[in-house]
């Protein structure tokens, strides 16, 4: 009978009950720990890049419009020129295009698009900016190819007191893709 005294003990059944929490919340959190690891890495790609069933010169100039419709962006280097088999390549490249220009906007873009987001206790990042570098291939048959890569920067203004450049997470690409099959109504 003393071996199930321990069965009644309202600290035994306390203890349990407190363990079976733990198990039960230790899983939830590293569920929703796996979860948030899977929506960092949602969209991120070695290379973004699209094929299109249009024309050369259309999608450039799609290209060159999304580039002109960005906050503050404009077209640094716009050059064309045939490759090997004699189709046209296309590279664009915009200047730094302005994101957030304010220290309460500019950290939140960088956490929502870069890779990983510096932790700097007491930085202030006055502003974001990104670079679009697009490579437009002529394949023939009306069909082109896209590359994007941009290139992520902040001024962190308080602590480094330096630029700092982050690994896209792919997000901005995606969205670019996206506007860009729009504006080709595809």
């Amino acid at each position: 009978m003393k071996e199930k005294k321990y069965l009644s003990n309202p600290l035994f059944i306390f203890a349990g009950l407190c363990v079976i929490s733990f198990l039960f919340c230790n899983s939830i959190a590293s569920a929703q720990a796996e979860e948030d690891v899977h929506e960092k890495f949602r969209y991120f790609k070695e290379k973004y890049e699209e094929e299109f069933p249009k024309d050369f010169e259309t999608v450039l100039q799609t290209v060159l419009s999304f580039i002109g419709e960005q906050n503050k962006c404009q077209i640094m280097i716009e050059r064309v020129r045939k490759n090997e088999s004699g189709l046209p390549r296309g590279t664009v490249r915009s200047e730094l295009c302005v994101l957030a220009q304010h220290p309460d906007t500019a950290f939140i873009y960088i956490r929502k698009y870069a890779l990983d987001a510096p932790f700097i206790r007491g930085g202030k990042w006055p502003n974001f900016r990104v670079q679009y570098i697009f490579t437009v291939n002529d394949l023939g048959g009306g069909k082109t190819n896209v590359e994007l890569q941009t290139e992520l920067s902040g001024y962190e203004s308080h602590v480094t007191v330096k630029t700092h450049f982050f690994q896209s997470r792919g997000l901005m690409e995606f969205e670019a893709f996206e506007r860009i099959r729009e504006k080709l109504g595809l």
